[in-house]
């Protein structure tokens, strides 16, 4: 019969607690204990978010070709992520101009390709970078980057 009562008390406790104290945990686990009278004897949050950010291989690298005044093609080298890299950012000169999911890449021997190109997008002498996240919105700030010097035909 103790462990009846025992559940009981648990149960009209959690539900007590719940509608006195509402929370919202998001990316926490909640775990609570409670005493035999009821009350709460300990309770303890901790989090559940992944906080790692993807990581570059030494010597990463991005590779421009097919370049025109307002497309080219990106390589670049693949990234790796204790989970999964789910988007990459692509920056012009320091300020973000596109950011793709992972999926919209091609994959092929621990390279990653992807096509850009826009009417907006001027590639005249320009620095290009790459940086990768995740699904936990943990992104890498140390991308390889690339230049362009002009565009092939032009002066």
């Amino acid at each position: 019969m103790k462990g009846e009562q025992q559940d009981r008390i648990e149960a009209t406790t959690n539900q007590f607690a719940e509608e006195i104290y509402p929370i919202e945990v998001k990316d926490h686990q909640l775990n609570l204990t409670f005493d035999e009278d009821g009350r709460v004897n300990s309770l303890e949050i901790y989090s559940t978010k992944e906080t790692s950010p993807p990581v570059w291989p030494e010597n990463s690298e991005l590779i421009l070709s097919n370049i025109t005044e307002t497309s080219v093609d990106l390589s670049w080298t693949m990234p790796t992520d204790n989970v999964a890299v789910t988007q990459y950012r692509i920056y012009q000169n320091n300020t973000l101009i596109k950011v793709i999911d992972a999926e919209a890449t091609e994959a092929e021997q621990n390279k990653i390709s992807y096509h850009l190109s826009g009417s907006d997008l001027d590639l005249t002498n320009t620095e290009l970078r790459i940086e990768a996240g995740d699904a936990s919105d943990n992104w890498t700030e140390n991308g390889p980057t690339a230049h362009t010097q002009r565009i092939p035909g032009g002066n």
